[in-house]
C-alpha cells in the first residue's frame, strides 16, 4: 500500500507564502521572485513524492515545502538585496 496523500495545508499554507512573496516582489519590483516560488513549490510537492516512493516511508509534504521556500527566500533576497530594501527604514 503506496499511498501519497496531499492535504489541504500542504496546499492552502504554501498560497498563503507564496501571496505573501507575491507581495514582497510587487514592493521590491522583482517578478522573478514569485515565479521561482512557484516552481519552487512543484519541485518540492514533486520531491516529497519521490522520497516516498524510493524510501516508502511517507513524510508531510509540507516539510519539503517550507526547507524549499526557505532556501528559495534566502539565495534570492541575498543576491537581491531584497531584504536591504525591506529593511530600509529612510523611506
Amino acid at each position: 500500500n503506496n499511498c501519497f496523500v496531499i492535504g489541504l495545508g500542504d496546499i492552502i499554507i504554501p498560497s498563503l507564502i507564496c501571496n505573501y512573496i507575491k507581495k514582497i516582489a510587487f514592493l521590491t519590483r522583482e517578478n522573478k521572485l514569485y515565479y521561482f516560488s512557484l516552481i519552487f513549490y512543484f519541485v518540492s510537492i514533486i520531491s516529497a513524492g519521490l522520497c516516498n516512493y524510493f524510501f516508502n516511508y511517507p513524510q508531510p509534504a509540507l516539510l519539503h515545502i517550507f526547507i524549499f521556500f526557505n532556501h528559495l527566500i534566502l539565495i534570492f533576497s541575498y543576491f537581491s538585496n531584497v531584504l536591504r530594501y525591506l529593511s530600509d527604514t529612510n523611506e
